[in-house]
């Protein structure tokens, strides 16, 4: 990732912290507006958390912003991250988001829908994190009839990529990503659905996998971000976040 999407910013008017969040390059490439959420709600919580958005390659660079912020506790929610820090940073204290999210309450709406619990998770806060919103989880199966669900943005974007639905724990709780939009919608079964849809009175209830008015997918996953629009939305974020927590114009 270039220098110049790179923010390391202790919150406005510290110079030190307890806690940093590192939400890695390539969620910030994909799901901006998540990031931008989702540090609101860490900030709420504890008002001495440090935004760290850098690429986590840049092993010397992070350990010498890391000691300049106080050496506070990062905030991960990469799998590629994590094995970084373990292997090449372990004098650094991590976290799982997915364990702050919980030790924080932090919740997203209620969601009835059904997923399959995809093998790679193994944070069992992201479990909890999803049943508390009323999501029904079904165990891991190959060709699964319901969308997969992650915790991970690169097991998320292969998935799509391999044809098969996933979103992200995060997407559920702060808003589906444009790519993922069509997983969760609302709406009659009109003349559009076909004979199947209009025999059947009832709603969607916004999952489409169990939906017979839905088997067409009327609602196709629009295609993820292509390398341009991931540095676009890199350095868009970056200004999104100096000019929210930094008044940064």
């Amino acid at each position: 990732m270039s220098d110049k999407f790179t923010l390391v910013r202790a919150p406005k008017g510290q110079e030190k912290c307890k806690l940093a969040f590192f939400p890695g390059c390539c969620i910030c490439a994909q799901e901006p507006e998540i990031i931008v959420k989702l540090y609101d709600a860490l900030l709420f919580q504890d008002p001495s958390t440090a935004m760290f958005m850098q690429c986590c390659d840049d092993v010397d660079e992070i350990r010498e912003e890391w000691a300049g912020l106080g050496k506070p506790e990062m905030i991960l929610c990469c799998s590629e991250c994590e094995e970084v820090f373990a292997e090449k940073l372990p004098e650094i204290p991590v976290v799982s988001l997915y364990d702050k999210l919980h030790e924080y309450k932090i919740g997203g709406g209620c969601n009835s829908v059904d997923y399959c619990l995809h093998e790679s998770v193994k944070d069992k806060s992201v479990t909890a994190l999803a049943e508390d919103m009323g999501v029904t989880l079904h165990e891991h199966e190959d060709d699964s009839p319901f969308p997969y669900l992650v915790s991970d943005i690169n097991t998320r974007n292969k998935l799509k990529e391999s044809g098969q639905d996933a979103a992200h724990i995060l997407e559920l709780m702060f808003g589906m990503g444009a790519s993922n939009t069509h997983l969760i919608h609302e709406h009659d079964h009109g003349e559009e659905a076909g004979a199947d849809a209009k025999a059947d009175e009832t709603e969607c209830d916004g999952n489409c996998a169990a939906c017979a008015g839905c088997h067409d997918k009327p609602h196709p996953p629009q295609p993820l971000p292509s390398e341009e629009k991931k540095e676009a939305n890199r350095l868009e974020l970056k200004e999104v976040l100096l000019a929210l927590f930094w008044d940064e114009m």
